[in-house]
């Protein structure tokens, strides 16, 4: 097996990192303000703001899905009420607390649907151009965003069979290139991808693109242990990073069960090359949300600034 970091087949030029322009509009600007001078700067090329306004949008449709919810939960409110309505003392109670709950994070959603009110619908094929076109920019947050599959929906693949099938050519290499350049979710996406174990649970779009490889996911897995083990931490930290260190050790020891002598050594090996030679993981990367399955959280807004 090379020791490379390359594999699969060719990326597509990626450009160096994007250099310091025009600064991104002050976080928390309303995006119907800033929409139509993003997306001209993003069709100039510029990856920061392609980035942004990506993140922007991704983050108003989940809003939209969030007040969907919302008003189905509001349909189960009024329905557990009548289910309760022969006991009075626990009606009442039931809707004090249900009545409470909703209205803090009602007032939150509010708040955040603002963000998008006025905002021109962009289709999910659109959305995933985007998130390419700064992956492809050099924007990192961008390119760990596209290449760990965190651009499409499962609930929008039938539109975004084209931009898939382009994803499926090139995000190995580039989900390679992220993690080289120092990303921790993407670490742990191709981690999680490569280990064998994912054939017998739910796979994330990266893992449907890459062939098994356990020396890789462990040499991977080790990598962001120890990026993880060198981060400071508060109290709060703590706490989330005992949860990861317990995954991580699950998944280290399942495949560390399976591996021959031969592969665990390439392992080894990786795990020592990748170490001396990859941009090492800031802090910063460490603060997402990672699963069992290789599943990394959507990058906010905010980071495309970086």
């Amino acid at each position: 097996m090379p020791l490379d970091a390359s594999a699969g087949a060719a990326a597509p030029h990626i450009a160096n990192a994007p250099a310091a322009s025009a600064p991104l509009p002050a976080q928390g600007t309303p995006l119907r303000l800033v929409f139509d001078d993003l997306k001209r700067r993003a069709g100039t090329g510029d990856a920061r703001a392609a980035c942004r306004l990506a993140a922007e949008l991704e983050q108003c449709e989940r809003v939209r899905m969030q007040l969907a919810q919302f008003d189905d939960q509001m349909g189960s409110r009024r329905h557990t009420q009548e289910v309760v309505a022969g006991n009075p003392e626990e009606t009442a109670r039931r809707k004090d607390m249900m009545e409470r709950l909703l209205a803090k994070r009602g007032q939150r959603l509010l708040e955040a649907s603002e963000q998008c009110d006025g905002v021109p619908v962009i289709s999910p094929a659109q959305r995933a151009d985007l998130w390419r076109a700064a992956a492809l920019g050099g924007s990192l947050p961008a390119l760990t965003q596209y290449a760990v599959g965190n651009a499409f929906r499962l609930r929008d693949t039938l539109q975004v069979l084209p931009q898939l099938q382009v994803y499926r050519n090139e995000a190995e290499s580039l989900a390679l290139q992220a993690a080289q350049r120092g990303s921790l979710p993407a670490t742990l996406a191709l981690a999680g991808a490569y280990s064998p174990q994912r054939e017998s649970g739910r796979r994330t779009y990266l893992a449907q693109v890459v062939t098994p490889d356990p020396a890789r996911s462990l040499a991977l897995y080790l990598r962001a242990q120890q990026a993880l083990g060198n981060t400071p931490t508060d109290q709060a930290q703590a706490r989330r990073r005992r949860f990861r260190d317990t995954m991580f050790e699950r998944n280290i020891d399942w495949l560390r069960a399976n591996m021959s002598p031969d592969q665990m050594a390439q392992a080894d090996a990786l795990s020592r090359q990748w170490q001396q030679q990859w941009t090492p993981v800031p802090p910063e990367e460490t603060r997402g949300t990672f699963s069992m399955d290789g599943g990394v959280s959507d990058i906010a807004p905010a980071r495309c600034g970086d």
